[in-house]
Formats: C-alpha cells, sequence, structure tokens
C-alpha cells in the first residue's frame, strides 16, 4: 500500500543528476512511447531534459517514493515555447529521426509547426490554446498506477501555478482512450477539439482554473 504522506513533490532545480534523467527517459520511453520525445535517441532526450531546467518557460515536475521517481511531467507557459526553446536542437533532433527512420514523426512535426494540425478548431479555442499553460507530457511508473497517484500528481502541479498566479486556462493533448478517461473524469477537464496527427488525430483537453 502506498503511504501518500511519503511521496515527495519536487520542482527541481539548475542541472539534474544524471540518474534522474535516466529515470525520467526509462518513463518517457514506457509511458509516453508514442510522443515525439520518445521517438527521439536517448543523448537528445537527456540535451531536451537539460534545456527545460535552463528555460524560464518550460518546469520539469516529479514525484518520488522510496528514493525514486515515479511520477515526471513537463509543463510549458504557452504552446508556443515548446518549439522556440528547442531551436538549438532542431538540427540534433531531425537527424535522430532521419537516422530512426522516423518519417511520420517528421511529418507531425512539420504540420505542428505550421500550424495546419489546428485547422479545425474554432477560432476562439485556437486562440484560448495559444495563450494556456500547456501540459505537454506527464507520466506515472506503471506499478503506481490506477492508485491515485495520477490525480495527486496533477493536483500538485496545478495546486503550483495557484500559487505562484494561475493562468486562466491548461490544455493538454492525448489520443489514449484511459488517459482522456482520467482527464475527464478524475480531473474535471473537457475537451474542446482535436489536433490533426497520422496515424490517429489528438484530442485537446481543457482545463479551467
Amino acid at each position: 500500500m502506498i503511504e501518500k504522506e511519503k511521496i515527495k513533490f519536487t520542482l527541481p532545480k539548475g542541472s539534474l543528476e544524471k540518474i534522474n534523467k535516466k529515470k525520467i527517459l526509462e518513463l518517457l520511453k514506457k509511458e509516453n512511447n508514442r510522443s515525439i520525445l520518445a521517438k527521439l535517441s536517448d543523448d537528445v532526450v537527456f540535451d531536451y531534459l537539460d534545456l527545460v531546467q535552463n528555460s524560464n518557460f518550460l518546469k520539469l515536475f516529479y514525484l518520488e517514493y522510496d528514493n525514486k521517481i515515479i511520477a515526471y511531467a513537463i509543463t510549458s507557459a504557452k504552446p508556443e515555447y515548446l518549439i522556440s526553446e528547442f531551436k538549438t536542437l532542431k538540427i540534433k533532433i531531425f537527424l535522430s529521426l532521419v537516422s530512426n527512420l522516423r518519417i511520420i514523426t517528421l511529418f507531425n512535426i512539420f504540420i505542428s509547426i505550421l500550424n495546419i494540425d489546428m485547422i479545425f478548431l474554432k477560432k476562439e479555442n485556437l486562440n484560448k490554446i495559444k495563450e494556456s499553460l500547456n501540459l505537454n507530457l506527464i507520466a506515472v511508473e506503471n506499478e503506481y498506477q490506477s492508485k491515485g497517484i495520477g490525480k495527486f500528481f496533477l493536483q500538485r502541479i496545478i495546486s503550483h501555478y495557484r500559487e505562484i498566479g494561475k493562468p486562466k486556462y491548461m490544455t493538454c493533448e492525448t489520443y489514449d482512450k484511459r488517459a482522456i478517461k482520467f482527464y475527464l473524469d478524475k480531473c474535471g477537464f473537457k475537451i474542446i477539439g482535436k489536433k490533426i496527427r497520422v496515424p490517429k488525430n489528438l484530442q485537446i483537453l481543457e482545463y479551467k482554473f
């Protein structure tokens, strides 16, 4: 049985220890394996995490239990920073995807950069998304899932932003039915549209602070 009072919510400052980078990478590859980030080489992911830690607009959070990371999340002050903050990595990302024959992933990045992926959104929702806090990635270690840890983690992230001056909205995207049910039934999100992706479109969800 998990003792929630022993779970440590962390917003790490400065450089990450290598052991923590490896654990986040492991979670990424297992639990976010369909994400663009999971398609990149390990070295590029480590560079990505370093950039997150040095960014004024991106934040990494994680939960620790029994001295190990059991969940992580990355947020962006606005969705645009998910592209602008990583311009220095664009060549490495491109080469990593090409060398691994990730053509579909490259296509999805291309339509995202050009904003083609949101052409079916209502204008009001499009403007709302552009100004919202974005929950880019979140994952919980498999053995700790379905135990209320994901909800606990997200509530702590929401509380963090309330304390520092909340944005109006938080948005996230997923096509996983289980994740959609989690956001809708457990966390108070609602679906506001979709993003075009190959091979399956992403559902866009919104949380109002």
